[in-house]
């Protein structure tokens, strides 16, 4: 998912009251806590940004087997988040994991929020980042939807093409479509 693609995502209807408090906004985290198996544990994280949240028809909100993060400021957001996955990454999160006999893992949240210290840089420096990376998952997300649309767009054309409803000849390629283009521009 933080490739940005939400085609495997699954939808369940919830009552609105359950929506209401849970709702997604810019700038909200996923963190997994439930969930993962033998050799891959928990502590998922998902960065929601307005380009991700623009890709679903409806409000949506996280999973009951997620915990949904909302920073005090929309500035923490990507520095929690990167922070979130880098502890992860280099399995700081692994402590907090408790295996089940039936390769369940579960994540001791509360245990995390005691122990866990995040020490924030000036806001200046989070700023810098923010710069630099707030565009970085934008594009993540842009990306992801385009490519969304373009396998939709095979999944329609390529049975078309295959049964031969669509005529491979009649097709302009690109490059003859804008020579033919100069040339109708060049005789006005």
């Amino acid at each position: 998912m933080n490739a940005g693609d939400i085609k495997n995502i699954p939808y369940r209807h919830h009552k609105k009251s359950n929506l209401d408090s849970r709702k997604l906004q810019h700038g909200d985290i996923i963190f997994e806590v439930s969930g993962g198996s033998h050799n891959e544990g928990v502590a998922k994280t998902l960065l929601i940004t307005n380009e991700l949240l623009a890709q679903f028809k409806d409000d949506v909100m996280c999973a009951s087997f997620c915990k949904l993060v909302r920073p005090t400021t929309e500035l923490e957001s990507c520095f929690i988040f990167h922070f979130l996955r880098f502890l992860r990454s280099i399995k700081g999160t692994e402590v907090f994991e408790i295996r089940s006999a039936s390769n369940i893992v579960n994540y001791n949240w509360t245990a995390f929020l005691k122990h866990q210290k995040l020490n924030f840089p000036n806001e200046e420096i989070i700023k810098e980042f923010n710069d630099f990376i707030v565009p970085v998952h934008s594009a993540i997300h842009q990306l992801g939807q385009q490519n969304q649309l373009l396998k939709e767009a095979r999944d329609i054309l390529l049975p078309r093409l295959m049964t031969g409803m669509i005529d491979v000849d009649e097709i302009e390629l690109p490059e003859a479509l804008l020579a033919r283009m100069d040339l109708e521009a060049s005789a006005v």
